[in-house]
């Protein structure tokens, strides 16, 4: 079944508002736990399905050139961790990135985390989706859904500027001698 509506051009206020948003003393918070549970972390495992996933896999990328070792995870149905040694357990950080935040699959694969009590931190765009309220911190984005026919086409710049964020911070924090940018 074909869905006939139009694809809307790009309305700058939205993204305006998103990095205005970024700006708020409760969004700053949520990025500094999310940074300090990061760097608290000698592994980091991203996961994503569709353009999240395209954006995970640039996550481990960004984070394993600044500041450590990253996985990605592209298919989490057939990624098991069942046999992770529990030492790493306190070692390890899941970051989980998804637009609707309800992913079967995905949902599997952070229960099998859980499973182990390695950190979890999602990035979705509502704080109240399945995955944000199963990880232990979730930066919610809260951009306008859209849909082209079966395909979610929700812009992926606020997810760029989080992981961006997130990987400057920890670097600057790795590195305590240099400037921190204020944050």
């Amino acid at each position: 079944k074909e869905n006939n509506k139009l694809v809307h051009q790009i309305d700058q206020k939205v993204f305006l508002d998103f990095f205005k948003r970024t700006d708020s003393e409760s969004f700053i918070k949520l990025i500094n736990e999310a940074a300090n549970m990061i760097f608290d972390s000698d592994l980091l495992f991203f996961t994503g399905t569709g353009s999240s996933g395209v954006l995970a896999e640039y996550g481990s990328i960004l984070f394993s050139s600044l500041f450590t070792f990253s996985f990605v995870v592209k298919d989490p149905q057939n990624s098991p961790v069942y046999f992770l040694p529990e030492y790493l357990d306190s070692h390890i950080c899941l970051i989980v990135l998804s637009v609707g935040g309800e992913n079967a699959d995905v949902i599997d694969y952070i229960n099998r985390f859980r499973s182990h009590h390695i950190k979890i931190i999602s990035i979705t765009n509502s704080s109240r989706s399945f995955i944000a309220q199963l990880s232990d911190l979730n930066i919610a984005y809260h951009m306008n859904l859209e849909m082209y026919q079966d395909t979610n086409i929700t812009s992926q710049i606020p997810v760029m500027y989080i992981l961006e964020t997130l990987s400057r911070l920890v670097y600057y924090r790795k590195h305590q001698n240099m400037d921190e940018p204020a944050l």
